[in-house]
């Protein structure tokens, strides 16, 4: 017998209006102010509250909180919105009565959707960075990123769990490299 999925919950208070949904998954980043901020999140449940959840998170002037639990019973945490906005994405599941999935994802720079090391090896060989990298590298230069805090693992539950956010710029990855080649942790032969 299968598994039933994990569901946790999303609270979204906006005004007078309060409404739930259920949460697929989600992703968090702590920021500068010790306040959890919304990387991604996937949500589940009736068209209208789907669709108000997308013009919360879309709108940077609505006035509205969200709370997560990666449980359904789980006390919800207040979560903010991320100050770059959000790209969302609805999908009606199959079932009757109809239920709606919105997917929503930070248009923040730097955001990846896979933080292992294939998914670092694509933002850095993307045209926002110009530092030359062989690909067994990733290893040492994850390590070296992540000691100088300029990689970032989200918390939370399901796939967006898996989100980081690379705060690195091509100088930074520059030196990691540099610094790396110069102290024979980087081999120049693949």
């Amino acid at each position: 017998m299968s598994e039933s999925p994990r569901l946790g919950r999303l609270i979204v208070e906006s005004g007078e209006s309060r409404w739930r949904l259920r949460l697929a998954g989600y992703g968090t980043l702590t920021t500068r102010h010790g306040e959890p901020a919304i990387l991604g999140l996937s949500a589940i449940g009736p068209d209208t509250a789907v669709k108000a959840l997308r013009g919360v998170l879309v709108d940077k002037k609505c006035q509205a909180t969200l709370s997560l639990s990666d449980t359904a019973t789980g006390q919800p945490e207040p979560a903010g919105r991320d100050t770059d906005g959000y790209q969302c994405h609805i999908t009606r599941l199959i079932g009757s009565p109809p239920t709606y999935q919105l997917v929503a994802t930070t248009k923040r720079e730097g955001l990846l959707l896979n933080s292992d090391d294939e998914g670092l090896w694509m933002e850095l060989t993307c045209d926002r960075f110009s530092t030359p990298l062989l690909r067994s590298w990733m290893p040492w230069v994850r390590h070296q990123l992540v000691a100088q805090n300029l990689l970032r693992t989200a918390e939370g539950f399901g796939p967006q769990s898996q989100y980081a956010l690379l705060l690195a710029n091509s100088k930074h990855v520059d030196t990691i490299v540099s610094d790396g080649v110069r102290d024979g942790n980087l081999e120049l032969t693949e």
